[in-house]
């Protein structure tokens, strides 16, 4: 049976969410557009309402069932993070849209050529969100110690 970890105090929670979105946001300005000029812009519209929406109840939810592993927080992060730019690309209702030479939309359809521009957004957009759940994992879970086991007399 697995060990329990000693549960966060509340404060390194909120120091999660609240960083995890800012920092994930600063990679992204500095990767994609290498400056700080869209790290607010990603995190008021792609990073912190994710984490509202879909981390604080995925957190309640998994808090007891799961360890906070970093691999399982990264992946968390990753999924968090993708899942509003997957839904908001199915529901495209342009009638048609072109990114530099690919028509993506035809007629209120997705192409080929769009589909696989979004692969790669999201793909991108999952990197992200993944590195913001490592920055959760440090903020929460990092340095936790194993709860002692109950004493049991024979």
């Amino acid at each position: 049976m697995a060990e329990e970890l000693e549960k966060p105090p509340i404060w390194r929670v909120a120091l999660g969410f609240l960083l995890a979105p800012l920092i994930a946001a600063f990679a992204f300005s500095l990767i994609e557009d290498h400056s700080l000029a869209v790290v607010v812009p990603a995190a008021l519209y792609g990073g912190y309402p994710a984490a509202i929406v879909l981390g604080i109840p995925a957190y309640v939810l998994l808090r007891g069932a799961m360890q906070p592993r970093f691999w399982v927080l990264m992946i968390m992060g990753g999924v968090i993070a993708v899942l509003p730019w997957i839904a908001l690309a199915l529901s495209n209702t342009a009638g048609s849209s072109q990114v530099g030479n690919c028509q993506s939309t035809i007629d209120g359809r997705m192409t080929w050529c769009g589909f696989v521009g979004n692969l790669w957004l999201w793909g991108q957009i999952f990197c992200f969100g993944a590195f913001g759940g490592l920055v959760f994992w440090f903020c929460v879970a990092f340095g936790l110690r194993p709860n002692a086991p109950p004493d049991v007399e024979a």
